[in-house]
């Protein structure tokens, strides 16, 4: 019995040492409404009171407006995730944009 508490403390401690996981700050993407233009902007998870990127969203439709994106993967290159954008203006349909993420370029 005594044994079994002794190896089972043993397990415990060694449960206890070992380091958690580092988690890496991310990324976050963002838009940005500044006098009437949206703006594609970027900050830093560890640090979200600094911008790490500001530019306006640019080639949309007249009267469009940004209303949700996402990420997701491009078909030759799955590994690659590409930054979709809905779009929506006066007209009752919506737009799918690709937006380039360092230049804002719908």
């Amino acid at each position: 019995m005594k044994r079994f508490s002794l190896a089972a403390l043993g397990f415990t401690m060694i449960g206890l040492t070992t380091a958690a996981p580092i988690v890496q700050a991310a990324k976050i993407y963002g838009i940005a409404e500044v006098a009437g233009a949206q703006r594609l902007v970027t900050w830093d998870s560890s640090n979200p009171s600094v911008l790490l990127s500001d530019v306006p969203i640019t080639h949309l439709e007249p009267g469009e407006t940004i209303r949700g994106m996402d990420f997701a993967p491009i078909d030759f290159d799955p590994n690659e995730l590409q930054l979709f954008a809905i779009g929506v203006g006066g007209d009752p349909y919506a737009d799918v944009y690709r937006i380039h993420r360092a230049t804002g370029a719908a």
